[in-house]
Order: C-alpha cells, then structure tokens, then sequence
C-alpha cells in the first residue's frame, strides 16, 4: 500500500523518552518520506507549546506538515486529532497510517478508520488483546511497511 499520510505520535514513537532524543533514524527516514511525496503529520497528546517546542528544537520542523495536540482536539483514544490532521491535508483514511506505541494511539486510528502500526522499538505496551493491523518491533522496519528503499 502506497501511504499519502503518515501519523506518528511523538513521546516514545519518534522520541526517545530515556535518552529525550530523536530516534537517528528518524532523520533519514523523514525525508525519504517526504521524497516519495508523502506527508508526515505529529498527533500528540502534548500541549501545543510543548509539541511545536519539541518539533523546533529537534530538526523534524523541516519534514512535519501537520501537527495536532491536545489544545486542537479531543485526548487520544478519540480519533479527533488523526481527523483534523486528514481534513488539514485533503487525504483520506484509506491512504494515511497511524505510527504510534500505545493503546490509546491505535484505539483512535482504529475509530478514525485508518491503518495502524505499533511501535515497540522504545519499549512494548499492554494492549489488552487490541490487535494493530502492523507491528515494527524496530525503526528499520518501517522503510518497508512504509514502501520505501532504504
């Protein structure tokens, strides 16, 4: 599946919360992205001082198109973030995928009808018998999950 949009939640997804660092590879993988004509978006459940913050002084500023938090919409696990993030870029569920490391996170893109992806690489998370529609136990698997070479 081609992906238009892909959704990654920020703390534990593209953030490393024991080192507070960017996962590295995130800073090949976004642009690549972006090459293949993809949009990247943030759903988080930061505020949005703390999000744009951790989006500016990371360097991810350059790749994100689009960023929701908890100041524009509902708490994750309701889907409203991952909606107003579709509405905002013109793209529809069936071309946009959540990346995120927990429930809440695959709960709403569940409820906003999109593909979901389970990051573990920071850690796991009890799901309680939730079932993501993909799992990436490391970053590397995303290149192809995603279609993209690496």
């Amino acid at each position: 599946m081609k992906y238009e949009l892909v959704i990654f939640d920020a703390s534990g997804t593209l953030y490393d919360l024991k080192t507070e660092k960017v996962f590295e590879t995130f800073f090949k993988l976004l642009p690549e992205l972006k090459k293949q004509g993809m949009k990247i978006a943030v759903a988080t459940n930061l505020g949005k001082k703390s999000a744009e913050k951790f989006i500016e002084d990371s360097g991810l500023d350059q790749w994100i198109d689009h960023l929701a938090c908890a100041d524009d919409a509902a708490f994750k696990p309701a889907p409203d973030m991952l909606e107003l993030i579709m509405e905002e870029a013109w793209i529809q569920p069936e071309n946009t995928i959540m990346i995120g490391d927990s429930l809440a996170d695959m709960q709403a893109a569940e409820s906003a009808g999109i593909d979901h992806c389970l990051a573990t690489w920071a850690g796991g998370q009890n799901l309680d018998g939730f079932v993501p529609s993909m799992h990436a136990e490391e970053i590397e698997q995303l290149w192809r999950l995603l279609g993209v070479a690496n």
